[in-house]
């Protein structure tokens, strides 16, 4: 909840334009790892101890972004962004991470293919969620490369690659609906992402 209000402040701060194109996708995302504590069924992820650490695997995740034209190959950028990993075999269910960041695109066209390929980056808050607890909202960056392949007028195909950084600003002990406790340390929480999204232009 706290990322769309985020969002909508975002969107109500940015001037407005007339030229907008609205991307709606699916990928996945990897990366992080959760531990297991000596002798309890507790996960930890980012630890720095020797005990068992197990990787996130690939989770699924759903984008939205908007590009709000600013010059004839550059934009505004706001993305909007839900991934879900599961924990297993650790006793802790689901992690989700939400994202809602603003920033720019600029796109280097390709004359003679019609090919688009880009670079973007942004700024904004993510919020952690281990099982059931509370989330803890954070700041957070991205990086992304990508391509962008013209299909008409209003049309766009976009194939996309993105390293996202959350900031653990402290660190944190929750307690899920399960019974298991984790900690969040402190520190640069950081996922590899690669999705493809259709852009409608207004």
């Amino acid at each position: 909840m706290r990322v769309v209000i985020f969002s909508l402040f975002t969107l109500y701060a940015l001037p407005a334009v007339a030229d907008t194109t609205l991307f709606v996708g699916a990928g996945s995302r990897s990366g992080g790892s959760v531990e297991r504590q000596a002798g309890s069924g507790a996960i930890v992820p980012n630890s720095q101890s020797n005990n068992q650490s197990v990787s996130l695997g690939s989770g699924t995740s759903v984008d939205i972004s908007a590009d709000m034209a600013i010059a004839p190959n550059s934009a505004y950028q706001l993305w909007l962004s839900q991934s879900s990993h599961s924990l297993q075999p650790l006793s802790g269910g689901t992690l989700r991470v939400s994202h809602a960041q603003i920033g720019g695109i600029n796109i280097y066209p390709d004359p003679d293919s019609g090919l688009r390929p880009f670079l973007a980056g942004g700024i904004g808050a993510s919020e952690i969620r281990v099982g059931n607890a509370d989330a803890k909202l954070y700041p957070s960056f991205s990086l992304v490369g990508g391509l962008d392949i013209p299909l008409g007028r209003m049309l766009t195909a976009r194939l996309e690659a993105r390293w996202t950084a959350v900031v653990v600003t402290a660190d944190y002990l929750v307690y899920c609906a399960d019974g298991c406790s984790a900690r969040i340390n402190a520190g640069l929480w950081s996922q590899w992402g690669g999705g493809a999204s259709l852009g409608v232009r207004f």
